[in-house]
């Protein structure tokens, strides 16, 4: 699934969840992980109590763009 990036204000998706192996990449950051490393970016700390609490908490709503294969190839895989 691609996203725009909860980092930065953009107009094409360039953050990309893979729902199979459950992890994130953001191409513009050059930046990925799983689901406490996203965390851990979106909240800007490594207390894992903390950011634990915000997941369950918050339970952010992000709504996915459906890209073509062209786009996709374009922005990479």
């Amino acid at each position: 699934m691609w996203y725009k990036s909860p980092f930065r204000t953009e107009k094409e998706a360039s953050f990309k969840v893979d729902l199979h192996k459950e992890v994130w990449y953001d191409f513009g950051l050059g930046k990925g992980g799983d689901i406490i490393t996203l965390a851990e970016e979106i909240y800007r700390t490594q207390d894992i109590s903390y950011v634990l609490r915000c997941i369950e908490d918050k339970r952010a709503a992000l709504k996915p763009v459906i890209l073509s294969r062209s786009e996709e190839r374009r922005v990479g895989k």
